[in-house]
C-alpha cells in the first residue's frame, strides 16, 4: 500500500467517524428543538442543529471529494503508465524498422521490397499488441524478423541470446 493509499484510508476513516459524530449530535439536537418549552431555548437549539448539520454536510462534501480525487489520480497514473509503454513499444518498433528497412530495399527487387516492408509493418503492429513485444533484447526481435523476411543474417549486430523470446511477438500470424 502506497503512501497516499494510505493516507486516503486514514482520512476516509476520519471523514466517517466525523459525520456519524455529527449525525449523533443533529439527531439529539433534532429531538430537543421538538422539545423545547421556550422560542428562545428553541432558536438557540435549531441555530446549534444548522451548524452541525452543515458540518455534517461539508464532511460528507469533503468525503465524496477525496474519493473524486483518488480516482482522479488512478486515472492520470494509469494513462500515463499507458502512454509509457505505447512510447516504448513505438521506439522498439522504430528500432527494428530501422535495422531492416535498409536491407529489403537493397536485398529485393523494389515490388518484393514494398511486400515486405509492409509485412514487416503489419508483423510490427500485431506485435506491439504483445507484452512480450517489449520484453528481451531487441536483436532477438530484429533477428527473428531477419530469418523470416528471408534476409541475411547481420553479422555486424551483436548475436541474439535468446531469438526465441522474441518469437511469439512477431510470429506468422
Amino acid at each position: 500500500m502506497s503512501d497516499l493509499d494510505a493516507m486516503a484510508e486514514r482520512h476516509n476513516a476520519l471523514l466517517q467517524e466525523l459525520a456519524g459524530l455529527g449525525m449523533t449530535v443533529a439527531r439529539e439536537l433534532g429531538q430537543r428543538v421538538a422539545a423545547a418549552e421556550t422560542v428562545e431555548a428553541a432558536e438557540g437549539l435549531a441555530l446549534a442543529f444548522h451548524r452541525v448539520s452543515r458540518s455534517v454536510r461539508q464532511t460528507l462534501a469533503l468525503e465524496a471529494k477525496l474519493a473524486r480525487d483518488l480516482r482522479a489520480i488512478a486515472r492520470d497514473d494509469h494513462a500515463q503508465s499507458e502512454a509509457l509503454t505505447r512510447r516504448r513499444v513505438q521506439q522498439r518498433q522504430a528500432r527494428v524498422r530501422a535495422a531492416l528497412a535498409r536491407d529489403l530495399w537493397t536485398e529485393y527487387e523494389e515490388d518484393e521490397a514494398e511486400r515486405l516492408n509492409e509485412i514487416l509493418f503489419e508483423r510490427l503492429e500485431e506485435a506491439a499488441l504483445d507484452d512480450a513485444f517489449l520484453q528481451g533484447p531487441v536483436e532477438a526481435c530484429i533477428a527473428r524478423l531477419r530469418a523470416d523476411l528471408g534476409l541475411p543474417a547481420n553479422d555486424s549486430s551483436p548475436p541474439s541470446r535468446d531469438p526465441a523470446r522474441c518469437a511469439a511477438a512477431v510470429a506468422d500470424p
